[in-house]
């Protein structure tokens, strides 16, 4: 059992080091720490789910999801592909997608898609892409 200096040390530990993602069932999922698989706020608590098993753990504010997920329609020379990124702000995304804060605005919405999701928080700040037609999963694109 751990003491009340342990879990807000853990609490603490967890929001300093893991990137958090807006699952689409709500939940925020945290990424980048192995024993941790989903962090679930509710009423004032964060539930770890580790390894199967819940662990309430106490805190004072609420987690806010830092990550987004956006997803917009890019064309190559295979066509048009289905384009996702995660990043925390609009901004940060027009910049890793290369475009403009206008570009973003006018063609560009943030998704809650399951698939597309899990693609983009897989690495936070890469470039996923499939074909529009929806075969295949989403690759990360290089360069």
């Amino acid at each position: 059992m751990l003491c009340h200096r342990s879990l807000a040390h853990l609490c603490r530990y967890i929001w300093d080091r893991c990137t958090f993602g807006l699952h689409p069932d709500g939940a925020i999922v945290c990424y980048r720490l192995r024993c941790v698989s989903r962090c679930v706020p509710a009423k004032g608590k964060l539930v770890l789910l580790c390894a199967g098993r819940e662990r309430h753990i106490w805190v004072e504010k609420t987690i806010v999801a830092k990550l987004k997920v956006y997803g917009g329609i890019t064309y190559g020379v295979e066509g048009q592909f289905r384009t996702v990124v995660a990043a925390t702000s609009k901004s940060k995304a027009a910049s890793i997608l290369n475009i403009t804060i206008y570009q973003m605005n006018s063609w560009w919405t943030e998704t809650f898609n399951k698939y597309e999701v899990e693609a983009a928080m897989s690495e936070p700040g890469a470039i996923f892409s499939k074909p529009l037609d929806g075969r295949g999963p989403f690759v990360k694109q290089e360069g």
